[in-house]
């Protein structure tokens, strides 16, 4: 047994082999306490090296880009990163990648929380989500049950075009990361949420493969349009949900829509703050200068805009947040976002 274990080697060790590993310690003469070892090494954990331990960097701005995403159920595991062959293999791989960059799509991969997620059955989920209020027929979310990935890439979909075969949702989805193969904050910190909230809201709440924004976890995606969350309690969470089913964008974690770039993003929150308009139709629009420094947000008609549409001027910085912690075990380091200094109407 080899005696350089790093810290969580040091807190997965079984009882048998906690005792080798005293023996061997002890017949190269040393003498140690491996509980306080254990304890150091979890104290560790907590720390630096964990990234949604810190807290300094702000929110709005970070959102996962995306203006179409597909959903698919994948009971299996998920491999570190979904589309590096591990879960269908190089061939099929590569015809997923393929389909979703002719689409500009983004996939999930998503499963039920705890054993029922790994149960298998007969045909899997497919959640359409279009994004994109500007494009077709707008916001709206799809499902289809299919056979399997190979069906999918059958399917002729399209950002704002209905899909034929699939039947429109008239609930929103609840998108909670436990990828923890790709980090270990979103195992920890997603899996009692998203169990907590499919308990409550069964067909809303789904595991799902990595959103971006670990260092964020519990990190959470709200369809159908794609408005990320972060470092938000089951409590919170329960509030998102709630407010989504009645077309309403919950304030408090929410990290931006994805829609729209990271400056924008940042914009489209700062003008729903100051104006405190927060229907998920309230935003027409939201419109960036070339060097990002300026954003134009327009309010959709109706009582927030005065009965017509209303446009606010955001001026925006470039910040930088230091000792950040991009993903469990790194370096903290600095990290670009962007600020909104002023808002004003025009």
């Amino acid at each position: 047994m080899k005696l350089l274990l790093n810290s969580d080697q040091i807190i997965a060790l079984n009882p048998k082999e906690t005792s080798v590993f005293r023996s061997e310690c002890a017949k190269l003469g040393r003498q140690i306490n491996l509980e306080a070892m254990t304890q150091q090494a979890k104290d560790a954990a907590k720390l630096d090296t964990v990234c949604s331990a810190q807290f300094d960097e702000p929110l709005p701005g970070t959102a996962k880009p995306g203006k179409l995403f597909i959903a698919l159920e994948h009971q299996l595991g998920w491999s570190r990163d979904i589309l590096d062959g591990g879960v269908w293999g190089d061939e099929i791989t590569g015809r997923v990648k393929h389909w979703l960059a002719e689409r500009g799509a983004v996939m999930q991969l998503i499963r039920k929380p705890g054993r029922l997620g790994q149960q298998p059955c007969d045909g899997i989920n497919v959640y359409i989500s279009h994004c994109d209020p500007s494009v077709g027929e707008g916001v709206f979310l799809e499902h289809r049950l299919i056979a399997d990935v190979e069906v999918l890439l059958e399917l002729d979909v399209q950002l704002g075009i209905p899909t034929e075969g699939a039947t429109r949702v008239d609930h929103p989805l609840y998108l909670v990361c436990t990828h923890g193969k790709r980090d270990r904050c979103c195992a920890v910190k997603g899996r009692p949420v998203a169990a907590a909230m499919h308990n409550l809201f069964p067909e809303m709440v789904w595991e799902t493969s990595h959103s971006k924004g670990h260092r964020f976890a519990p990190a959470m995606v709200l369809l159908p349009w794609n408005y990320c969350y972060g470092r938000i309690s089951a409590v919170e969470t329960k509030a998102v949900i709630e407010e989504a089913q009645r077309g309403i964008i919950h304030a408090e974690g929410c990290r931006g829509r994805g829609i729209y770039p990271a400056a924008a993003q940042v914009a489209e929150l700062a003008v729903r703050r100051e104006v405190n308009s927060w229907g998920a139709d309230d935003i027409a629009r939201v419109e960036l200068s070339d060097d990002n420094a300026c954003a134009v947000v327009t309010l959709a008609d109706g009582p927030v805009a005065g009965g017509a549409e209303a446009e606010y001027e955001v001026a925006l910085e470039r910040i930088v947040t230091q000792g950040v912690v991009s993903s469990c075990g790194d370096a903290p380091g600095p990290k670009k976002g962007w600020a909104a200094v002023e808002v004003r109407r025009l």
